[in-house]
């Protein structure tokens, strides 16, 4: 499957810039070509990301739409669960989607949904072998204390994208589960 996914091009929606540079690692090792992915990241300070990544959804979802002609194309958008969770944030995706009369994915389409709750640093730290992480709390803090240093933090975020293809066994983390059958459904059709 990781050939096919070299001819796979796509976008991908994206809070922060640590969560873009951990997913730009992350499908590089999953198999896909760097030069045939897009990132669309929130802009730093001017307002709730969350927000933003929602706004711009419907719209990708009906680009990407409007292409099925084009073979290969995918959608990721990426939400923190932050404190109301994955279901709530992936039922907010789905009624962005309602509410400009847009239907719901199919199962046929490239579009995934992964969740890091409460952010992408908690996900880190599961990758990385924190055992004690849960989705209850914020863990921002401790990731930036421990990865302090830019190349430490690369060095973390290389490591953790090599963890989710290679761990067998997941953390107790919902999110990290349920995001990794997300990502599966890049490989559909």
């Amino acid at each position: 499957m990781p050939s096919d996914r070299k001819k796979l091009r796509g976008l991908i929606l994206t809070e922060d810039r640590r969560t873009q540079r951990f997913f730009n690692s992350l499908l590089i090792d999953l198999g896909f070509d760097r030069n045939r992915l897009r990132f669309l990241t929130a802009p730093s300070g001017k307002g709730n990301a969350a927000l933003w990544v929602r706004s711009q959804y419907p719209h990708e979802v009906r680009r990407l739409r409007s292409k099925n002609y084009q073979q290969g194309l995918f959608l990721i958008t990426v939400r923190d669960g932050d404190n109301v969770g994955l279901k709530v944030r992936k039922a907010d995706l789905d009624q962005a989607l309602r509410e400009v009369g847009l239907g719901g994915r199919s199962s046929k389409e490239r579009i995934a949904t992964p969740v890091p709750t409460w952010s992408i640093e908690t996900w880190l730290l599961a990758l990385l072998g924190d055992n004690d992480v849960d989705e209850l709390s914020t863990r921002k803090e401790t990731f930036e204390n421990r990865y302090r240093q830019n190349d430490e933090e690369s060095e973390a975020l290389l490591d953790a994208a090599q963890a989710w293809r290679h761990k067998r066994k997941d953390s107790s983390l919902p999110s990290l589960s349920d995001s990794k059958s997300e990502m599966k459904k890049l490989d559909s059709k």
